[in-house]
């Protein structure tokens, strides 16, 4: 197989990072989340059951929107520390 040219490796470079940005894009969104910051965790639980499911998400679109980025261990719901996790301002 022939070496690539200089082009051809900074064009693949180009690639990998432009998809490493586009990649992490949603988590990005999700942490400091200005809209999140000023919801309550108890106040979207309305079901007290002590999770956020995705029809309670579903009213906030900035929430729902980012639901499944922040349900970090995938259990179709959102922990009271996931919730934190994505509200907590960045910095």
């Amino acid at each position: 197989m022939k070496n690539s040219s200089p082009s051809q490796s900074r064009i693949l470079k180009c690639f990998l990072f432009t998809s490493l940005l586009y990649l992490s894009l949603p988590i990005a969104q999700a942490a400091g989340n200005p809209a999140l910051a000023n919801l309550s965790f108890a106040e979207i639980d309305y079901n007290h059951d002590g999770a956020i499911d995705a029809r309670e998400a579903a009213p906030i679109p900035e929430l729902a929107a980012l639901f499944n980025t922040l349900d970090k261990n995938k259990d179709g719901v959102l922990s009271e520390q996931e919730f934190k996790t994505a509200s907590k301002p960045l910095g």
